[in-house]
């Protein structure tokens, strides 16, 4: 590893087993952000509404959704957003690993889709999912980084936002 990735600095964590927050929540947050634990205002249920609103608005987006990552289970993001925390935006938001907003190759798709507090609720918007055979930094596999980049510019060529 050394002769492929240089010396360890010294905040690089590759043991994930010797990683004591690994399992924690994101952000451990409260609804209020000036209630959230120290440095933690601007993650957790503030980045939830921000993202939220971004979507809704109209704004592409793409998450890579890594198989083998240990830092985000992203399918899980629509789960955390259906929790209730986020009830004055959106219903609920809905996973599918068939889910194609950007028309991807049909191994790597996945999307999420947010729900409207309506009756019936109705979509508020898609986020573009693709899943790759890597770890959390998806750039570090040569086969997964390349269908990453044919994928960023498939996406890109269909929501030039």
């Amino acid at each position: 590893m050394k002769n492929q990735f240089g010396p360890l600095a010294p905040g690089d964590n590759y043991f994930v087993p010797f990683n004591a927050i690994v399992g924690n929540d994101y952000g451990n947050a409260t609804a209020n952000p000036a209630e959230s634990p120290p440095n933690q205002a601007d993650t957790g249920i503030a980045i939830g509404h921000a993202f939220l609103g971004n979507v809704i608005n109209g704004v592409a987006t793409f998450i890579a959704a890594a198989a083998y990552d240990t830092t985000i289970h992203a399918p899980s993001i629509a789960d955390a957003l259906s929790d209730g925390n986020f009830s004055i935006i959106v219903s609920s938001a809905g996973y599918s690993p068939t889910l194609n907003p950007a028309g991807l190759p049909a191994e790597r798709s996945g999307g999420m889709t947010l729900y409207s507090n309506s009756t019936p609720p109705t979509s508020l918007g898609e986020v573009t999912m693709p899943t790759y055979s890597s770890g959390h930094s998806v750039t570090m596999r040569a086969t997964a980084a390349a269908n990453l980049l044919k994928d960023v510019m498939q996406w890109y060529s269909k929501f030039p936002n």
